[in-house]
């Protein structure tokens, strides 16, 4: 079989919410695609029917996200990857919008919208052309609104547990340009499952690496610093350390003034 896409699916014991996510990837009008389920060390292990479109590869410990959806680089066979989370599900014609958007730009992004309301306006930022100095100035296209072409695509960082997400979008915007396709191809689960090693606490250390290893971009853009930081803060206020959510705040309004992040410093203030 001739594959167009690959659909790269990491997932650690979710195997109801797998399902969902490899039966969507299977439901695409794009018929030549291959799904790369990675199973992340889950106990059981993920047990799939087959089907000659889908392949399972394992790893036998937990290596976290970007481990994982490396090892589906790896194997990828299509001229486009795509990607999956295993608590999300894509639209019958999420690859259709890809490859729309891959004949403009090496990456494409749709928009999102909740599995709960499938028919809700779609979110998620508009990106067109070169992106790298604005990429880290909100929060990052969800990867599962992401498609990119095989051959420009970047590996993850496998240090990151947490936040390697941002790390990619950094890597991979100053490689190549962006396009948008402004219809929704992702529906996203909201739910409170645990997240395994992607964690908030590993968001959290994860963004603060980001910062470290990424300190030249963060010194001259002083827009994603503040961001960076009021997300830091965020996030350590809703695990209950508020003294790191105030550090995180002034920083956020040091590197640039905002309405947002003074109202998160006093919200942290009265905790």
């Amino acid at each position: 079989m001739s594959v167009t896409c690959s659909v790269i699916v990491p997932t650690h014991d979710r195997p109801a919410m797998l399902a969902d996510a490899v039966l969507s990837v299977l439901g695409q009008r794009v018929s030549t695609v291959e799904c790369i389920v990675v199973d992340d060390g889950s106990r059981p292990p993920v047990d799939l029917a087959g089907d000659r479109r889908l392949v399972v590869l394992r790893r036998p410990d937990a290596g976290g996200p970007a481990a994982a959806r490396n090892m589906g680089l790896s194997a990828a066979t299509g001229d486009v990857v795509a990607f999956l989370d295993d608590d999300d599900v894509l639209v019958p014609e999420r690859l259709d919008l890809a490859l729309a958007g891959l004949e403009r730009a090496p990456v494409a992004i749709c928009a999102d919208a909740p599995l709960d309301d499938p028919g809700a306006s779609g979110s998620g930022r508009r990106l067109e052309g070169r992106v790298h100095d604005v990429i880290l100035d909100a929060t990052t296209p969800q990867l599962g609104a992401t498609a990119v072409r095989r051959s420009d695509v970047v590996a993850f960082d496998e240090a990151y547990l947490g936040c390697e997400d941002v790390d990619w979008w950094l890597r991979m915007s100053e490689r190549a340009a962006v396009t948008t396709v402004a219809r929704v191809g992702l529906l996203v689960r909201r739910h409170g499952g645990d997240r395994g090693l992607a964690g908030t606490r590993a968001r959290i250390d994860g963004s603060l690496r980001l910062l470290d290893q990424h300190g030249a971009y963060f010194a001259t853009h002083p827009r994603a610093l503040a961001f960076r930081w009021r997300r830091i803060g965020i996030m350590a206020a809703s695990v209950g350390d508020h003294a790191e959510a105030r550090r995180a705040q002034v920083r956020s309004l040091r590197a640039r003034p905002s309405v947002r992040s003074a109202v998160h410093l006093a919200r942290t203030l009265r905790a």
